[in-house]
């Protein structure tokens, strides 16, 4: 009895714990920056970012690299639980370019939280907050000052020093006088130098800010539209299109059936491998875009196909 009520506490405190994981990569090399409702997660960029502890199945996300050169890739209503989790998941989505040389974002693996093996060194791992990282911000003052001398050099010996003799002769009424004068000429040169002199010093603060909590509640999921086929009637036309030989016949009846109802995108996905080649169903695929009940969920048609390429093409033309 007591082993019994030990393992339902274990139960209750590990499933009270468990929550969604999402692990995006990027095949490409290219380090980014991510974005779940708004909030980004990681402040180093990087090429490996797992996010822990999401309590919602649908995230809006965005993903920015580090190189402005390549523009941002933004997914709304992502899904964080797979079909084979019954309860919290582990799913992981990779970057990669395609066709054209654009990054686009991509489905990878869905695995229940309990399965999910462990993550290398390589990967940054974040436990999800809904408060925005704190901004750093810098502040640089330059500080110049100005000094300037004046030196006044005034030599101890003269420059210019000698005598001069100066003779006159004076004649006056008859009487002549002779005269000399000797002057003694004292001359000095002075100089005059100046100099200036500055210092620069810089300092820098640093501020850390936070901004005030934000917290996301996400939206409820939207109920299917009331076009949506039954389960029974889906079936019934299920039947009818695989019942034909002819791929003609097969693609006038899927089409007649997507126009008539709002399939969901599981929906489309059992008539697409109702068809033999890839050509046809990626005509269906993009058809029955217009008229999905749940367009967010389209990655789920993606299983459908043999070539990633075609899903490339698939996203080409219906995006």
């Amino acid at each position: 009895m007591k082993n019994l009520l030990l393992g339902l506490l274990c139960l209750g405190f590990t499933q009270s714990f468990a929550q969604h994981q999402l692990t995006v990569f990027s095949e490409v090399g290219e380090p980014f920056y991510l974005e779940v409702n708004g909030i980004r997660q990681n402040g180093t960029a990087s090429t490996n970012v797992q996010v822990d502890g999401l309590m919602f199945d649908l995230a809006s996300v965005r993903i920015e690299f580090a190189n402005s050169l390549y523009p941002a890739i933004t997914r709304g209503n992502l899904m964080l639980k797979g079909n084979d989790c019954p309860s919290y998941c582990a799913t992981s989505y990779r970057v990669k370019a395609n066709r054209k040389g654009d990054f686009i974002l991509r489905a990878f693996s869905a695995v229940p939280i309990e399965t999910a093996p462990p993550q290398s060194q390589e990967v940054t791992i974040i436990e999800y907050h809904s408060t925005p990282l704190p901004q750093e911000t810098t502040t640089t003052t330059v500080q110049v000052t100005e000094q300037t001398t004046t030196t006044n050099n005034q030599p101890s010996v003269p420059a210019n020093q000698g005598q001069e003799n100066i003779s006159m002769d004076v004649n006056m009424g008859g009487m002549g006088i002779d005269m000399n004068i000797d002057i003694n000429v004292n001359e000095s040169n002075s100089s005059m130098n100046s100099s200036t002199s500055m210092s620069v010093q810089e300092t820098t603060t640093t501020t850390t800010t936070t901004s005030p909590q934000t917290q996301y509640i996400p939206a409820p999921t939207p109920a299917a539209p009331p076009c949506t086929m039954a389960s029974s009637d889906f079936n019934d036309a299920l039947e009818s299109i695989e019942d034909k030989s002819f791929s003609d016949s097969k693609m006038a009846i899927a089409k007649q059936v997507s126009r008539s109802n709002c399939l969901t995108a599981n929906q489309i996905k059992q008539i697409m491998m109702a068809f033999d080649f890839e050509s046809d169903r990626l005509d269906f695929a993009i058809y029955a875009y217009r008229e999905c009940a749940d367009p967010d969920n389209y990655y789920k048609v993606y299983d459908a196909f043999d070539f990633e390429m075609t899903i490339d093409d698939l996203e080409e033309a219906i995006h």
